[in-house]
């Protein structure tokens, strides 16, 4: 349906609008290399009413069609969506979609004051600054927005300045983060915006004097026309003598004070400007706002308190709270409310903002609570906030259709299903070419896109290829496949003893099996070798343990779960050998080496002098073989960047090491290797192969944010953790709203930040409505199992971000953002050795990619459906920081509210200009920095990955 309106406005503007699309082309060009960001909007009259039901009908409202030809024809707040343009393809793009557009300019670092009547200029000195006549007969007088001043100047005077009653769209408005339209654009009226004064546009500082003349003329108006609407109508009469007339002149007021509808209507404009929808805020909330005295409350303070509380914990900058409360409160002064926001910020850093949130029940108490919908249900405003919000959105997912290709003869007899998902069989010929002319590819594709069959059929295309699997569920999915398994000696039986392989009596040097043709393990060591060494396709697959052994045999590596492989193998190592960490640390590794091949040695002659079938016996051999690994994995150690540092572990200090996954992905993934991953580590000179085409979309797989309180390690263990609490009894509810929506079959899962302070306190809320099954920490697989073969509600787990689906159920929540301790001894000597800013970059890489894998748990295909709530406020400093990080198919899912939206906008602008103004670094700097793995080059290769994506 959306696609048929589509196609008749854009058929009916071609047919009946001439259109200089060169003229557009080369504006769009000129601005775009300038950095601006522009909009793509409707084209056309107001006055032709076929076009006005098109654009109704296209954008599903009844509003008046003269509003819709300055709507932007998609998403574009904050200067990101589908209605952005920021190249000439992109509005190229979109100009062969809709026919015709107009463009607009994302006001991000100018500011324009929009005059609809010129007589309101008269008598007032004009800057020369570039300015724009509208095709209404209207000024648009543009400001750059570039020092701190200028934004200061810019929010104080920012809204609506002026609105004649009566005129139709006549009104002065100073416009910011907001969009208007430019030349050559045509006016709903049918004239052309043009070009007025075309001198360059001067600083909003430079302009100060102007608004404030401006300003002040128009609420004289104001005034004047307030006070002739109160002076009755009838004529003087002759007892009305000068004296009484000059009497009443003197003792007026200079300023008018201004009414309860206009201060709710300025506080209106202000939140929606900050991005809150005015009917969402709870009665309780807006009834406290709109009391129009500071003082004069009942009971004192708490209706104040309560607005603060309110706002400060949704986000809201001190700066826009202050002015806000100056707007609504009539006996307010900039010098008290500044103080109290000081006052309760660090009474909230002491307590946590949970402490300090009031509750509905004391509301009720008080007599402040005036009822709302979700009376009874929601313990504070904030949750009924929430949920007003997501009923509003109305998030729901949907299954889709799962889209099929055809499987060519060429890999028909060795893929493994007769259907593939489209590109499928592109990425395997592109990973074959890859891998065949010796160079490194990174497979990166969603979770539940089908990448284990992919590898496999590479691997069946080319001889000698080992698969790398990290789990034992994905081994035995590959041989489902058809390939060959090498497991560890407990898969194994002896043939002499009946027990398994890694309690097998051939542990012992002097031991001379007679059975060594017919042993399981020997058998299947020699067929992985042969393998290998073939001339013939012939994959063999293992475990990451196997890799040190294999690798030598072996013509091409593929890795499935790459960073998992990578996490595996880089896993931190006790250096029982040291008592303190040395200098160079690397002599560290070396000597714990010499340490355990004695230590291995002197087992092996142990082992010789025990009789098989002992206690003694078993216990040996078990230490042999966790021996071997241990020194395989550090022989891969010194191949590559490692930290060494001391922990305290069961009363004593600790030396251990641990490889740098990055490091480590550099060398696994050699040259005529391969990796596979949702969330692969960065790699140099790697090719990236990876489809188009997504399994999990917003449509059945969306990501909400829905922030309720921060979660950070201090904010949780402050009074009472009252922040815990508060974010429990918002999840609570949302739960039980859920579940009268849409059924009380609905199970939940819920990822917690540990084991312990989280889990207890929301085992705790939840029982009183759920059943609750709490993951116990060693014991990840068995309490899966037990909550999907038993009858319960709610899963508690942590830690479950890889390896684990739970695609039979449709809503997930992560409570908290799965920070790890930066106070940690292992992140204090990575940031010792290597740098804090690299350091950085490393903890947040890591961390947004256990976010990505949480999120991708809950849908394995288009037909699998499900929501992921984030309720952790923490989310909106990382997507701000690290949003690049974060891969496309994750964005595109990703559903912010539109006051997060708004403020991050503001944050990514406000450190882009902190950037500019920090200095270039120095040559000598740059020399001391770490080289082999650029976090920067990092994510510029998954961004280079995504313009690859978009063809």
């Amino acid at each position: 349906m959306e696609n048929d309106t589509l196609t008749r406005l854009r058929t009916y503007l071609l047919r009946n609008y001439d259109y200089d699309e060169l003229c557009f082309v080369q504006e769009v060009e000129k601005l775009t290399s300038k950095g601006f960001r522009l909009t793509a909007v409707p084209y056309g009259r107001a006055n032709d009413k076929e076009l006005c039901k098109l654009l109704q009908e296209f954008f599903k409202t009844d509003k008046p069609c003269e509003q819709l030809f300055k709507r932007p024809i998609g998403s574009w707040q904050g200067g990101e969506g589908t209605a952005i343009i920021k190249s000439t393809s992109d509005f190229q793009r979109l100009l062969r979609k809709f026919g015709r557009l107009n463009i607009g300019l994302y006001l991000d670092k100018l500011a324009v004051l929009d005059i609809d009547d010129v007589t309101v200029l008269e008598d007032i000195k004009i800057p020369r600054t570039f300015t724009v006549r509208t095709g209404g007969g209207g000024l648009h007088l543009y400001f750059k927005v570039e020092t701190e001043e200028d934004k200061q100047i810019i929010q104080k005077f920012k809204g609506v300045w002026w609105s004649a009653e009566g005129r139709k769209h006549s009104e002065v408005r100073l416009k910011w983060e907001e969009h208007v339209i430019i030349p050559p654009s045509m006016h709903p009226s049918g004239a052309r915006y043009e070009v007025e004064v075309a001198a360059p546009p001067i600083n909003a500082s430079e302009a100060l004097p102007f608004f404030e003349a401006l300003r002040a003329k128009l609420e004289v108006s104001e005034r004047r026309e307030v006070e002739a609407e109160a002076t009755p109508t009838t004529a003087a009469t002759p007892a009305a003598t000068p004296t009484a007339t000059s009497t009443t002149a003197a003792t007026a007021p200079t300023t008018a004070p201004a009414t309860d509808e206009e201060r709710i209507r300025k506080a209106r404009e202000i939140l929606e400007s900050l991005g809150f929808r005015y009917e969402d805020i709870p009665p309780c909330v807006r009834s406290a706002l709109e009391y129009p005295s500071v003082h004069n409350t009942s009971p004192p303070h708490t209706p104040n308190t309560l607005v603060l509380f309110f706002f400060r914990t949704l986000g809201v900058s001190a700066e826009d709270f202050i002015r806000l409360w100056l707007t609504v409160k009539v006996d307010a002064t900039e010098k008290e409310t500044r103080r109290q926001v000081t006052h309760w910020d660090k009474v909230a850093q002491k307590r946590g903002k949970g402490y300090l949130a009031h509750n509905c029940d004391t509301l009720e108490s008080q007599h402040l609570c005036p009822g709302c919908e979700f009376k009874g249900k929601v313990k504070n405003p904030l949750t009924a906030y929430t949920l007003a919000y997501l009923r509003r959105r109305s998030v729901r997912a949907t299954p889709l259709e799962e889209e099929w290709e055809v499987v060519p003869e060429s890999v028909r007899l060795i893929f493994p299903f007769k259907r593939a998902r489209p590109q499928q069989i592109a990425c395997i010929e592109d990973l074959r070419k890859a891998l065949s002319c010796g160079g490194k590819a990174i497979l990166r594709a969603e979770t539940g896109y089908g990448k284990s069959a992919i590898i496999t059929t590479v691997a069946k295309l080319l001889p000698g290829v080992l698969i790398i699997e990290p789990q034992k569920g994905l081994q035995d999915q590959i041989q489902r496949y058809g390939v060959f398994v090498l497991k560890g000696r407990s898969a194994y039986k002896c043939a002499v003893t009946g027990d398994t392989a890694d309690k097998a009596p051939c542990l012992k040097k002097s031991y001379n099996c007679e059975a060594k043709d017919v042993c399981e393990y020997k058998r299947a060591w020699k067929e992985a070798i042969e393998r290998l060494q073939s001339d013939e396709p012939a994959p063999v697959c293992a475990n990451h343990g196997l890799y040190y052994h294999l690798r030598r045999y072996a013509k091409h590596i593929i890795f499935d779960e790459f960073d998992v492989v990578c996490k595996q193998l880089c896993e931190e190592i006790w250096l029982r050998s040291q008592k303190k960490v040395p200098e160079p640390q690397e002599r560290a590794l070396f000597e714990e080496i010499k340490f355990l091949e004695e230590e291995l040695r002197k087992l092996r002659d142990a082992i010789d002098s025990v009789e098989y079938g002992t206690k003694e016996f078993t216990k040996l051999a078990g230490e042999i073989i966790s021996t071997e690994s241990r020194l395989s994995r550090l022989r891969l150690f010194t191949e590559g960047l490692c930290a060494v540092f001391e922990r305290t572990r069961r009363g004593e200090k600790r030396v251990y090491a641990k490889m740098l996954e990055e490091s480590c992905a550099e060398i696994l993934l050699d040259y005529g290797c391969a990796g596979a991953s949702a969330t692969p580590p960065p790699v140099r000179d790697a090719v990236f192969v990876g489809p188009e085409y997504r399994v999990s979309t917003q449509e059945n797989a969306p990501i909400v944010y829905l922030p309720i309180v921060k979660l950070t390690t201090r904010e949780s263990t402050l009074v009472q953790n009252a922040n815990i609490r508060i974010a429990a009894e918002a999840l609570l509810t949302l739960m039980q709203h859920i579940r009268e929506s849409e059924g009380n079959e609905e199970k939940f899962i819920v990822h917690c930040g540990n084991t312990k302070q989280h889990m207890l306190i929301l085992k705790e809320v939840l029982e009183q409505h759920f059943k609750v099954l709490v993951h116990e920490r060693g014991r990840m697989e068995q309490t899966i199992r037990e909550f999907k073969e038993g009858d319960y509600d709610v899963l508690l787990v942590a830690a479950a971000d890889v390896g684990y689906d739970f695609f039979e159920y449709h809503y997930q929540f992560i409570f908290k953002i799965p920070y790890t301790d930066r106070n940690d001894p292992e992140w204090k000597a990575i940031e010792q050795r290597y740098g804090k800013e690299w350091a950085d970059r490393k903890y947040y890489a890591e961390l947004v990619d256990r976010v990505v894998q949480i999120c991708g748990r809950i849908c394995r295909g288009r037909e699998d459906y499900g929501v992921t709530f984030i309720l952790d406020a923490k989310f909106e400093e990382l997507y701000s920081k690290y949003r690049r990080l974060l891969p496309k198919s994750f964005r595109e899912r990703l559903i912010l509210p539109q006051f997060v939206q708004k403020r991050i906008a503001q944050q990514q602008q406000q450190q882009g200009q902190q950037e500019q103004r920090q200095p270039q670094q120095s040559e000598e700097r740059q020399r001391g920095q770490v080289t082999l793995i650029d976090y920067g080059g990092g994510v510029d290769e998954r961004c280079g990955g995504e313009e690859r994506e978009d063809g």
